[in-house]
């Protein structure tokens, strides 16, 4: 993901909870980090992936 989108390290963990298919709480309580913050590392995340969507992001990085 870093490679390929230039994701930083935070937002490629957030992917990566993300993938996991548990939703946004899951991701918060996994990183112990506000939702606030999963929130905001998504906005990004969307913008470097070009998506708009939790489960279009999951799709893609299924086909990676």
């Amino acid at each position: 993901m870093h490679r390929r989108f230039g994701s930083t390290k935070s937002e490629t963990d957030v992917s990566m909870e993300i993938l996991k298919g548990d939703g946004r709480e899951a991701a918060v309580a996994r990183l112990g980090i506000a939702a606030t913050t999963v929130r905001a590392h998504l906005s990004r995340i969307f913008e470097k992936t070009g998506v708009c969507r939790q489960a279009e992001l999951v799709r893609l990085l299924m086909e990676e």
